[in-house]
């Protein structure tokens, strides 16, 4: 394919936000509630379609912890990076950049919670039925493992993730009986709380099911609450 190297990388689009991947689901997209402890980063979205038919999507959020919010400038509030991460960042670019990657860039100086809630919908029509929450919950617990905790046996000598890795914990590790506040409300939920990395919840909410995983350190920052988000008008989205 043919790419054109004239052309100035401060003209490059930002990739979709979150409002562009919620407007692709037909259910509200769940975050964490408004709380000064974090920040949207961004988002992303996995489908599956059938002769241009969505059988189903998800849509995740990531999120920017501010450990000290009241002075995002405290030193505190920095992620440990490692040496090349930290020598990267502070190599000035050799060329301009657009200002949504020059944000970008100054977000990850700070701990990321990645793919940290996900809103998963699923289509009556889908051939096989929807999964069961438990099943939902413990793959995206495992996808946050595989790829924020490997383990050395996690993956082969070509450093292809092993089967094995994705079942890194189960659907037996599940709890019941487990509440979890949505839209104000507490609604039945799950949980795995055996892993010693991550915490996971989850909750069938009917149209729609809500998986969330954080690690284990960034817990006392937050409110584990839920609600959702507001789609912001195309015309009021932010313009980078």
């Amino acid at each position: 394919m043919w790419v054109d190297r004239t052309k100035d990388p401060a003209d490059r689009p930002p990739p979709p936000s979150i409002d562009d991947w919620a407007a692709l689901i037909p259910v509200p997209v769940l975050g964490l509630v408004q709380q000064s402890s974090v920040e949207e980063f961004g988002g992303g979205s996995n489908a599956q379609t059938s002769n241009g038919v969505t059988l189903e999507r998800s849509v995740r959020i990531s999120y920017t912890l501010w450990r000290f919010p009241e002075d995002k400038d405290d030193p505190r509030n920095l992620a440990e990076l490692t040496d090349d991460m930290r020598r990267s960042l502070d190599t000035p670019p050799p060329v301009r950049l657009p200002e949504w990657i020059v944000k970008t860039r100054r977000l990850m100086r700070y701990p990321f919670l990645w793919d940290a809630v996900s809103t998963a919908w699923y289509s009556p029509d889908r051939y096989n039925g929807r999964p069961a929450l438990e099943q939902e919950l413990a793959q995206h617990a495992n996808n946050i493992l595989v790829n924020k905790h490997p383990e050395p046996g996690d993956r082969d000598a070509d450093g292809v993730t092993r089967r094995e890795a994705w079942e890194r914990v189960r659907e037996s590790h599940v709890q019941h009986g487990f509440e979890i506040e949505v839209n104000g409300r507490a609604v039945d939920g799950i949980r795995i709380d055996t892993d010693p990395y991550v915490y996971a919840v989850a909750a069938d909410l009917g149209d729609r099911m809500l998986t969330a995983v954080f690690d284990r350190d960034v817990l006392p920052y937050l409110r584990l609450a839920f609600a959702d988000r507001p789609i912001a008008l195309p015309d009021q989205r932010e313009r980078v």
